[in-house]
């Protein structure tokens, strides 16, 4: 994989540190200190401790690499991608993989924060969106299916390329379509290792084009606005696509175990202003569920559990609903008494949830929050930025032994971009 050499490479390693009750948390105790992490302790539950952490920080504007989009592998190795310029070593130990030139990137890390490889892709982006949170979000996505076989998709300047690979580096093919304007494009993989892309057509300069990327002719309608889903076999054969008016601009897009799809975004009415806008639809793109809210947000993410509970963050409020749409609860997310706009959440499968942020006064911060599955918050965490601008979460999950992941993306002051990836232990 690819990336630039950075001007400065920070990798850390913390020691293991056992996950047990705080001895000087009570009920209603508040805050404790506890390796360099803030933490707020319920008489519930206890507090995560820092497995490893890593880092890539390059301070040139010459020399950038950014993260927007990461997953984990069924052996919860983790891949991260994202967008570079210039030379980047993208090894953030002790060893040297550099990048060079201008694309996309993605780099595979073991479940102890070892760096495995990397592979780096063309991919002609405005330079400008670096390191713009969330148009960063639709340069690149990641995935990798059951077999271990990695996906990354690219977007800039109305191109999409998908890149598939198998899990020793092999190139099993590489595919291009079209998707209107700036909006980003969502991917994702279910049970089959069919490929699922989201993508939009029509916008302001009225885009029509194929979406078929192979030899086949499958037209985006005449007329209007809105997204199109597309699916492909797992070697990228066209199987089917649908076309919904309902949303305009996708920002995140998750399948369950039953290959249910869902899909979160933003949807513009007759000009009465910007609405949130979800949909879920069954493996063959049949609508099952569709939502509206008043909403401005501009990036709006959505997880979902194996009860097929679904997990939601609109502005600061992080709700969950149960499988047929109906709200279940919701809350405030705030720090310091501030309402904090979601960047980042995930939903385990005990129905627990994950959010994630960054804080935009004072000390610049990361903040994380785990909410029970009644909404109620169990633990908080707040990560002083390694820079000022090194605080926006772009990706937090729980993997299969319910340790947490944290990745972590900005630009340092004076330009560059870096990326900060944190692994904690699992509470009992």
């Amino acid at each position: 994989m690819r990336l630039i050499k950075a001007t400065v490479l920070l990798a850390i390693t913390l020691a293991v540190t056992s996950c047990k009750k705080d001895p000087f948390a009570t009920k209603g105790s508040g805050e404790v200190k506890r390796n360099n992490l803030t933490v707020h302790v319920s008489d519930t539950c206890t507090s995560p401790v820092i497995l490893w952490e890593k880092a890539t920080i390059n301070t040139s504007a010459a020399n950038v690499a950014s993260a927007s989009s990461a997953t984990i592998d069924r052996n919860n190795n983790l891949y991260v991608a994202g967008i570079f310029r210039g030379t980047v070593d993208i090894d953030p130990g002790p060893g040297i993989f550099n990048l060079t030139g201008k694309g996309a990137y993605v780099q595979k890390l073991d479940v102890n924060g070892k760096f495995i490889g990397a592979r780096q892709v063309p991919l002609d982006y405005e330079d400008y969106n670096i390191p713009l949170l969330y148009y960063e979000k639709g340069f690149t996505d990641v995935d990798v299916d059951a077999g271990g076989n990695v996906i990354l998709t690219t977007f800039a300047k109305g191109l999409v390329n998908i890149y598939k690979a198998g899990s020793s580096g092999n190139q099993i093919f590489q595919l291009t379509l079209r998707s209107a304007g700036e909006s980003p494009v969502q991917t994702a993989v279910d049970s089959k290792g069919d490929l699922i892309i989201i993508g939009s057509y029509g916008g302001p300069d009225k885009e029509r084009f194929d979406i078929d990327p192979g030899t086949g002719v499958y037209n985006t309608p005449a007329s209007g606005s809105g997204i199109y889903v597309l699916k492909l076999n797992s070697g990228g054969k066209f199987q089917y696509a649908r076309f919904y008016t309902d949303l305009t601009r996708i920002w995140d897009l998750k399948i369950d175990k039953a290959d249910n799809l869902y899909a979160v975004g933003l949807a513009y009415e007759n000009n009465k202003g910007i609405y949130h806008s979800f949909i879920k639809a069954d493996r063959k793109g049949n609508i099952l569920l569709n939502k509206f809210s008043p909403s401005d947000n501009l990036y709006t993410p959505v997880s979902v559990d194996n009860s097929g509970n679904i997990f939601m963050g609109i502005e600061s409020v992080p709700k969950k609903y149960n499988a047929q749409g109906n709200l279940l609860w919701a809350t405030n997310f705030t720090y310091d008494d501030v309402a904090l706009w979601i960047h980042a959440f995930s939903g385990d499968n005990k129905g627990n949830m994950y959010v994630a942020t960054g804080t935009y006064w004072d000390n610049d911060e990361s903040v994380f929050i785990k909410y029970n599955d009644k909404g109620q918050e169990l633990w908080r965490g707040a990560i002083p930025g390694v820079t000022d601008a090194l605080r926006d979460p772009m990706f937090i999950v729980p993997d299969s032994q319910d340790n947490i992941i944290l990745v972590i993306s900005g630009s340092p002051p004076g330009g560059g971009g870096a990326t900060r990836i944190i692994k904690y232990q699992a509470c009992r």
